[in-house]
C-alpha cells in the first residue's frame, strides 16, 4: 500500500479530490485514562555452554560458558489507545468491545482534506517517538504482505540489494508495537482493519465509484473479557521475545505507549 517513500498508493490525492473523498480524523483521546502495566518477559539469567569436539576423535575437547544476564521488560500503556476509543469500561455480552472504524476515527471532527494529511496523523507515542498511521500500515504491508520478504532478525533475505535488517532496526518501535496483543489480535492489525473498513465504507458510499450489489455491509469483531481491568488480566499482553543479554550485566527496560496529546 505504501513504499518507504510514501509515493505509491492505490488512492492518490488527485483521485481523492476528483471523486470528493474525505477522510475522518483520528480520535483525540481526551477524558480519563488508566495505565495498564504488563510484564510479559523476564528472565533470571543463566549461562550458555559450548563444547568443542575433537576433529579427530569427536570427543569433547574443551567447554566454555557464557553468562546470560537477568532481564525484565515492562510496558506501561495509557488506556484506551486509538482504535479502542470506546473501550473504557468493563464490556458485557450485551455491550461488548468492538473492532470498528468508529473506534479509530471521529466523524464529528473536520475531515482531513487529503490522503497525505490523513496518513500522516500521529497514532501513538512510543516512548519519545511519534508513530503515524502511515508508519503502521507501511511496516505491516512490507513485512506481512503477500510479497514481503522474510524478516527474521538474524537473516538477510536472499536476492535483496537493500539493507532489510537496517529497516527492521529503524522501525524497531513499530515492530514492538505490532506485538502488543489486544484480545488476541495484534494492535497493528486492529488499526489496519479499522482503516480498511473506513476506506471501504467511503468508497461504497461514493457516487463516483461503482460497487457490487449488496456491498457496504461492514462486519464487527466483538470481545467481552471478564474482569477486564483487574490485576493479572490476560487480554492485553506482549507476544514478542528478548534478545539474550550475553555478558551477565542484565537489563531492565520499561516502554511507555500512549495516545498523543
Amino acid at each position: 500500500m505504501l513504499d518507504d517513500r510514501n509515493n505509491q498508493r492505490l488512492l492518490d490525492d488527485d483521485f481523492c479530490r476528483t471523486v470528493g473523498l474525505r477522510f475522518d480524523r483520528l480520535w483525540r483521546m481526551s477524558g480519563d485514562r488508566r495505565t495498564l502495566t504488563i510484564v510479559p518477559v523476564s528472565s533470571s539469567g543463566g549461562f550458555m555452554q559450548f563444547t568443542k569436539l575433537s576433529d579427530e576423535t569427536g570427543q569433547p575437547e574443551a567447554t566454555h560458558r557464557l553468562p546470560i544476564g537477568p532481564q525484565r521488560v515492562t510496558f506501561d500503556i495509557e488506556w484506551p489507545l486509538p482504535g479502542m476509543a470506546d473501550w473504557r469500561s468493563q464490556p458485557t455480552p450485551e455491550e461488548p468491545w468492538k473492532i470498528r472504524p468508529e473506534a479509530l476515527f471521529d466523524s464529528n471532527l473536520s475531515p482531513s482534506p487529503d490522503c497525505d494529511a490523513w496518513l500522516g496523523q500521529q497514532l501513538v507515542l512510543f516512548d519519545a517517538r511519534g508513530i503515524a498511521l502511515k508508519d503502521v500500515i507501511r511496516v505491516l504491508a512490507n513485512t506481512e504482505g503477500a510479497h514481503s520478504p522474510p524478516m527474521d532478525r538474524l537473516m538477510l533475505p536472499q536476492g535483496t540489494d537493500d539493507n532489510a535488517r537496517f529497516r527492521v532496526i529503524r522501525d524497531g518501535e513499530i515492530h514492538i508495537l505490532s506485538h502488543i496483543l489486544v484480545c488476541g489480535v495484534r494492535y497493528s492489525h486492529v488499526v489496519v482493519i479499522e482503516a480498511a473498513m473506513f476506506l471501504y465504507r467511503q468508497l461504497t458510499q461514493n457516487e463516483s465509484v461503482d460497487t457490487p450489489e449488496g456491498a457496504g455491509k461492514i462486519p464487527s469483531f466483538r470481545f467481552a473479557p471478564e474482569s477486564a481491568f483487574a490485576d493479572g488480566q490476560e487480554w492485553l499482553r506482549f507476544s514478542g521475545g528478548l534478545v539474550l543479554s550475553i555478558g551477565g550485566g542484565g537489563q531492565s527496560i520499561t516502554h511507555r505507549i500512549r495516545p498523543p496529546g
